[in-house]
């Protein structure tokens, strides 16, 4: 898959220091409809600001430029369900983009309580596309990977190995490329890559932690795919983030699918 010419755009903006917030609203004004979705977005319960939003510019001073980007690579990743060959396609689709988002909030939400709260766009936008390798299988293979993958892991292979076998890759490893070619930055890429390994040291690796944790948290609420192995979260994460007590696990997950549900409102 490619990025439309726009959040090409909005990525390299990004990644400039010397980008402005005049010249990022001329960006997005560009694409109308990418605009309009961006303030529905912007005007969600999930960031407080509804009805205060009214313009492009608003949005981006509002929010800032990593939220801007991350919303909009949001309503690319949800487009997916509109590029569809099959009703399993479509279903598939939807449960990996709700499965992302709740991953995404989930992220940013324990970001803080591992000792990260600078970082939390940093782990929404690696929550969101933590799996972008198997949106992008569904995409390219549609049916050869429902037959390949999912009933093989139906049958308790592991979905990855699977993939391993039958292509030479994994999904995590075609994610990292993928993100490497829209020129993410490199906690991105590295969340992807390694979002099914555990982590054992958390200050050097912070992302790509709160990531870990939150797509095991998220699992848990079966929104994935298909239900092969999650890697356990390791006991110190979970003690860090004050999330020892299952009790103290489920009402965070609760939060997670409510700052979900709130912002799929506003991208449907």
């Amino acid at each position: 898959p490619t990025l439309p010419t726009v959040v090409n755009h909005l990525i390299d903006a990004v990644n400039d220091p010397d980008a402005s917030v005049d010249g990022l609203a001329t960006l997005l004004q560009s694409d109308q409809m990418l605009s309009v979705r961006l303030l529905k977005v912007a005007n969600s319960v999930f960031y407080g600001l509804s009805g205060t939003v009214s313009t492009v510019r608003r949005a981006v001073v509002v929010l800032g430029f990593k939220t801007i980007r991350s919303l909009a690579l949001a309503i690319w990743t949800r487009s997916f369900r509109d590029r569809v060959r099959s009703d399993w396609e479509r279903q598939a689709q939807e449960t990996m983009f709700v499965h992302s988002l709740t991953t995404a909030v989930a992220a940013s939400l324990v970001a803080p309580r591992l000792g990260f709260a600078a970082s939390q766009e940093d782990c929404f936008l690696a929550g969101l596309l933590h799996d972008i390798g198997r949106v992008a299988l569904i995409s390219e293979t549609g049916d050869w990977y429902r037959e390949a993958i999912l009933e093989q892991a139906f049958e308790q292979c592991n979905p990855i190995e699977v993939e391993r076998v039958a292509l030479g890759f994994d999904h995590a490893a075609l994610g990292a490329r993928l993100l490497e070619s829209f020129r993410l930055p490199a906690l991105q890429i590295d969340s992807a890559a390694r979002h099914h390994r555990p982590v054992n040291n958390l200050a050097a690796e912070p992302v790509r932690a709160c990531v870990v944790l939150a797509n095991n948290l998220v699992k848990g609420l079966d929104l994935s795919l298909y239900h092969g192995p999650a890697v356990p979260p390791r006991e110190h994460l979970l003690d860090r983030a004050g999330l020892d007590a299952v009790e103290d696990q489920k009402d965070l997950a609760g939060q997670c699918v409510r700052g979900a549900q709130q912002l799929l409102a506003e991208l449907i």
